[in-house]
């Protein structure tokens, strides 16, 4: 039974051994959110393994199992600790931006999503955006310190179809699991209008040759940073010669 590995199941087997030399003809052990708690000196079991339930209204995180062994002079061991890891939520969904039913730029979403007891495995991912499903990977990343997937529409691969504004996104988070095997509940749909600034009289060029996060100009405006795929880039603020992994 791997250490800290996730359980979402409230039926457990363990499977202990033997010190090197020690031989032992009983076995006592308790489960419990403790990490120095001695069983009692009462066999339980006279073999090295354990079949037991976890109660089903009691809270996950980190428990213990406490084992130790009797020889056969009736003496006891130390008591020897292993860390088990309940999760058996599903990861939970927040309030995403644009709002549902509101209005906002469609080339940045945020869906806040948290799992607080095993993380998100984010190899589970499955978005949905106007029809077209995406993986995690170009154009979707999670920030572990806000807990909230970042969707930047002009990275994602294959592109989406143009965005005219005002039309009507919809966006749905079909499947997603923490590393525990824990499903969302239900997918998570939502929709909004794409609200997108317009200007006129100007002629406007992207700097980027695939869209960025984060951009910081330099205080003398000559240069500029910003965050893609995980790498900070810098350029000249007036050309196209990006520049990866420069910071």
């Amino acid at each position: 039974f791997a250490a800290l590995a996730p359980v979402k199941s409230n039926s457990l087997a363990f499977d202990w051994s033997n010190p090197p030399g020690a031989t032992y003809t009983a076995y006592s052990y308790a489960l419990d959110q403790k990490n120095n708690t001695t069983p009692a000196e009462k066999a339980a079991t006279v073999t090295p393994n354990a079949t037991m339930q976890a109660p089903p209204g009691d809270v996950d995180g980190l428990w213990y199992l406490h084992v130790r062994g009797q020889s056969s002079n009736g003496q006891w061991s130390a008591t020897s600790h292993y860390p088990v890891l309940f999760d058996r939520q599903p990861p939970q969904v927040g309030r995403p931006s644009p709002e549902a039913n509101g209005a906002g730029s469609p080339y940045r979403i945020v869906l806040p999503v948290a799992d607080t007891t095993s993380g998100i495995d984010l190899s589970t991912l499955h978005l949905r955006l106007d029809g077209q499903d995406y993986a995690y990977g170009d154009g979707i990343e999670y920030n572990a310190e806000t807990g909230a997937l970042n969707i930047d529409t002009y990275s994602l691969k294959p592109a989406p179809t143009a965005i005219a504004n005002g039309q009507k996104m919809q966006v749905s988070l079909l499947e997603l699991a923490d590393y525990a095997g824990n499903l969302l509940s239900a997918p998570f749909t939502w929709s909004f209008e794409a609200d997108m600034a317009t200007a006129t009289g100007l002629t406007f060029h992207a700097l980027t040759a695939q869209g960025g996060d984060s951009p910081a100009l330099s205080p003398d405006g000559n240069r500029l940073a910003f965050v893609r795929s995980h790498q900070v880039w810098v350029m000249n603020a007036d050309d196209y010669q990006e520049k990866g992994q420069s910071a």
